[in-house]
């Protein structure tokens, strides 16, 4: 067969052979697996030129599958996982060799695989979607979650309503989350 990455396309999902021959030993396969099974599931239709583009191709899954994981995988810790990725986060937000800092609605959806598996997609949004769920408990954030993916399209004004009907009060953190770069203290994961 071809040899392809990892992927997740219609109904198609694909694993590198790499993922399969170490699935059972390795979180990190395991990791990869969820994270390709969970597109479908947290996809909502966005044009490519949309500023929600990039947030909610990649974006989405990237937290998405760590939560699923957190409720399926007796051994998977989902605070310990959001700590060890605010840590790289802050560092790496001080690295010259890693693409331009810029908020989450700036990456533009060709710059996907620029910043998907490296910087912001991967690490300030889950910490966003981490926030959220510490500021609205769990079974607020599911109750959250379910209206979100029966959204028919995304902007910016439908997901603040979202947010500040779970969060009212939110309006100003959701701006620096998504339209700054800043990441101040009372932003810290807790």
């Amino acid at each position: 067969m071809l040899k392809f990455g990892d992927i997740s396309s219609g109904n198609v999902v694909g694993i590198s052979t790499d993922v399969y021959n170490h699935f059972e030993n390795e979180q990190y396969s395991k990791i990869t697996l969820a994270h390709e099974l969970v597109h479908p599931y947290v996809a909502i239709p966005v044009s490519k030129n949309h500023p929600f583009s990039a947030f909610v191709v990649e974006g989405f899954p990237s937290f998405f599958h760590l939560y699923a994981l957190e409720k399926l995988e007796e051994s998977f810790d989902l605070k310990k996982k959001i700590l060890r990725i605010e840590k790289y986060y802050l560092k790496n937000k001080q690295r010259k060799d890693f693409p331009h800092d810029k908020s989450i609605l700036e990456i533009k959806f060709g710059e996907i695989g620029t910043y998907k598996d490296k910087f912001i997609l991967s690490d300030r949004v889950l910490l966003f979607f981490y926030d959220l769920l510490v500021e609205m408990g769990e079974s607020e954030f599911d109750r959250f979650t379910r209206e979100l993916f029966t959204f028919d399209k995304i902007d910016y004004n439908n997901f603040e309503d979202l947010i500040l009907k779970f969060i009212p009060g939110y309006k100003e953190k959701l701006n620096i989350w998504l339209n700054t770069t800043d990441y101040s203290v009372d932003l810290q994961v807790k």
